[in-house]
């Protein structure tokens, strides 16, 4: 994948397992991240986000979980293989880590916060 695609796919991992994510909120998590350098001044950064997310879709590593009555994306989600891979590399480059109930040793947080680029908390609460 090119770089920013890359970046994309792995964010996903953040998100728990069968979480329908909603396109705004992952659009403006991604140009706050940084992950969007845009080509020309004619586009900006929501649409060349909203671009990568139908080129996940068209790659198909990232599904359409629900559609507006204009046809555009409301929700997508990953299947859970892809989320694993998404978590397996992103774990390997230090782009992310997942913090589960499991990880709930304050001093495993606090590590984790000062050696990854972005930790996830998860709960089933």
């Amino acid at each position: 994948l090119p770089r920013q695609l890359k970046s994309c796919f792995l964010y996903m991992g953040l998100f728990p397992e069968d979480y329908e994510i909603p396109v705004k909120k992952l659009i403006k998590l991604w140009v706050a991240d940084g992950f969007l350098e845009p080509s020309d001044e004619s586009r900006s950064l929501e649409e060349l986000a909203e671009e990568c997310l139908e080129d996940l879709v068209e790659r198909s590593l990232v599904l359409v979980a629900g559609k507006r009555s204009n046809g555009r994306m409301r929700s997508c989600k990953i299947h859970d293989v892809l989320r694993d891979l998404s978590i397996t590399k992103g774990l390997e480059q230090r782009f992310l880590h997942p913090f589960t109930y499991k990880d709930r040793d304050r001093t495993t947080l606090s590590k984790l916060v000062k050696s990854q680029c972005r930790v996830s908390l998860q709960s089933s609460d």
